[in-house]
């Protein structure tokens, strides 16, 4: 063997060249073929696990899925109907004497159903007990009672709320009873302009049936804020908004709405046609009387022109206010003139009258004879209809007294032609008397 040498630095290197084994190839590439062949056979040696195919869902077990959820949403959705309720409940209250819901309004005042003069000293329960009642004031001619209380309510006034923008939404009707609070879900369809009773109103329309037993309790949107409260109005019961309670609430709380409450009568000073027609000066004129109230039931009829009470004389409304006054004259006495007579009148307090057409113990309903003339119809126009009367209105006396007949009726009208002529008629359980004014005014 050859040597070479190359001299670098004076270091001498010498190059040796090996090559690679043979056998060592041929054994690595062996293993790998022998490994490869094991992973196969392995592979499909392997036992393979069948799995049943999965059957579609019938159509029972979808239904019941469908119920087992909505069933989780009805639950869910009642829980938090409920809780609102709750929320609300304390701004409620059961008038026990009168037997209906109220809403703490203000921190001692309570918006509540009408009720009548029975009840004129509620006892009021709230959700944590039983508060006095200092004074409450109502009308048969409005849909609200206002009771105020001798302290603050420990309740909360009721928080108002905005109407829905759009029908559909959900709503809530929280009222009490003596076992507690209730409501009732219910979708909100629109706020509209109505009449409640003789009166123009405001009313929100839902999906709910109003009934008596929930007057006096609210309807609420879900956060908690009233949309309005349900009052009776004429033959239904409806839900009246706030804004409308505020102007009611002033109203039942006035002299003239206590005078009615009182003793069923309603005053008005004289006009100047009335004065030329009963040729007074001064008096307050009888306008209207309830039937089977205090007053009429004393002998007062409409029409009557009132110039004394109790010896003191009376030239306006203002001295009739003693009428209407916590602690009232307890017997008042009316000096009247009635056309051309001058009468006194006697007056108890509306808890001494039987109510009207109170049925008693023997459970039937008794109804005064009819009398008088039913009025078929009124051309709009003329004198009567100008006068205020409508088509079914029973009139009972023109001027002094009542003809005999209809065709005396008929001439003594017609005779009054050039004259004014004083009517009272009867209309709904009242008596009214109107002027009606001579041809050409």
């Amino acid at each position: 063997m050859r040597r070479n040498t190359v001299p670098c630095d004076r270091a001498v290197y010498t190059a040796v060249v090996h090559r690679p084994n043979a056998l060592n190839v041929k054994y690595v590439a062996t293993l790998a073929v022998v490994a490869a062949v094991i992973l196969v056979v392995g592979s499909l040696a392997r036992p393979r696990v069948h799995r049943p195919e999965q059957a579609p869902p019938s159509e029972t077990d979808l239904a019941r899925l469908g119920r087992l959820t909505e069933r989780r949403t009805l639950d869910s959705a009642g829980a938090f109907l409920t809780q609102v309720a709750d929320d609300v409940a304390p701004s409620i209250v059961w008038l026990d004497q009168p037997g209906v819901s109220g809403i703490v309004w203000a921190a001692s005042t309570i918006a509540a159903a009408r009720f009548d003069a029975s009840a004129a000293a509620p006892g009021v329960m709230t959700a944590g007990g039983e508060v006095a009642a200092a004074h409450s004031d109502w009308s048969p001619d409005l849909p609200v009672a206002r009771v105020d209380t001798a302290a603050p309510l420990a309740a909360p006034p009721v928080r108002r709320g905005e109407p829905p923008a759009q029908s559909g939404a959900p709503v809530i009707a929280v009222w009490r009873t003596p076992q507690g609070r209730v409501f009732a879900p219910a979708t909100f369809i629109d706020r509209t302009a109505a009449s409640c009773g003789d009166l123009p109103s405001r009313e929100v329309r839902a999906t709910l049936v109003v009934t008596r037993a929930m007057a006096g309790g609210g309807l609420f949107d879900l956060d908690g804020g009233l949309l309005g409260v349900i009052l009776p109005c004429g033959d239904r019961y409806a839900v009246v908004v706030p804004d409308v309670i505020d102007d009611l609430l002033l109203k039942v709380a006035s002299f003239e709405h206590r005078l009615v409450a009182r003793y069923g009568v309603v005053a008005e000073p004289l006009t100047n046609d009335e004065s030329a027609y009963f040729k007074v000066v001064s008096g307050v004129m009888v306008r209207e009387l309830r039937i089977g109230g205090p007053a009429a039931t004393a002998g007062l009829e409409a029409g009557d022109i009132i110039v004394g009470l109790t010896g003191a004389p009376v030239g306006r409304m203002d001295d009739l206010q003693s009428l209407a006054a916590p602690d009232p004259v307890p017997v008042p006495v009316f000096s009247i003139r009635r056309e051309s007579a001058a009468l006194d009148v006697t007056l108890g307090d509306a808890h001494d009258a039987p109510a009207p057409h109170d049925e008693g113990s023997s459970g039937i309903t008794w109804e005064s004879p009819h009398e008088g003339f039913l009025v078929g119809a009124v051309r709009p126009g003329s004198r009567a209809a100008v006068a205020g009367l409508h088509r079914g209105d029973r009139v009972i006396r023109l001027g002094n007294g009542l003809p005999r007949t209809l065709d005396q009726m008929r001439r003594a009208l017609e005779a009054g032609t050039g004259t004014a002529v004083f009517v009272v008629y009867e209309r709904a359980g009242r008596q009214r008397g109107t002027l009606v004014a001579r041809e050409g005014r």
